[in-house]
């Protein structure tokens, strides 16, 4: 059982319309910013709060929408799996209602807490026996990169971080089902 959760998708981009974007996201009932282009400099005068562009409210929570300019990056976050691929499947209407190119690059960031009896190595060092109580692992296949982090809070209980890099098509599909990706890392850890 996950104790908390937090979700970041980025989607990198050559170029992007951010004005065309985020008419599409107000027409699908999120509330944004002004971005405007002012010769060929791009003005954004942000939401209040973290600096996001756009946002939604739900019952159940929220979902945020950032832009770097100096990356061309366009973020979805939220508090849920649901919500974050939700607001995903949204941001991707509305980039594909403004002709944007499909990205270039996705990275999604899986953070969550749980009670975990994960035990690394133990080492003998100074006198003492030293636990390992932290780990990180890394994998991956032709366009996906994974990383997962686990490291300790309190106790039993571990803040695992899951990061997922690459092409769109092997990234979002994992996303679409968080909640099943959340259960096999916890389960590979127990």
């Amino acid at each position: 059982m996950i104790l908390g959760f937090g979700g970041q998708v980025w989607l990198y981009f050559a170029r992007l319309d951010l004005p065309a974007v985020l008419t599409r996201l107000a027409g699908l009932g999120y509330g944004v910013a002004s971005a405007y282009y002012m010769g060929q400099e791009l003005r954004v005068e942000r939401l209040g709060g973290e600096g996001e562009v756009a946002q939604k409210g739900f019952e159940d929570g929220v979902v945020k929408i950032y832009f770097n300019e100096e990356r061309t990056a366009l973020g979805v976050a939220s508090a849920s799996p649901a919500l974050l691929r939700q607001g995903l499947a949204e941001a991707y209407r509305a980039l594909a209602e403004s002709g944007a190119p499909q990205p270039q690059l996705v990275e999604a960031y899986l953070s969550f807490s749980a009670n975990i009896a994960f035990r690394g190595r133990s080492v003998t060092a100074l006198g003492l026996e030293l636990a390992e109580e932290g780990a990180f692992f890394v994998g991956g296949r032709e366009g996906l990169e994974v990383r997962i982090s686990v490291a300790p809070i309190h106790g039993d209980r571990r803040l695992v971080t899951v990061y997922l890099g690459g092409r769109w098509d092997a990234v979002v599909p994992i996303i679409n089902n968080a909640q099943q990706a959340i259960q096999e890392v916890l389960s590979a850890l127990a």
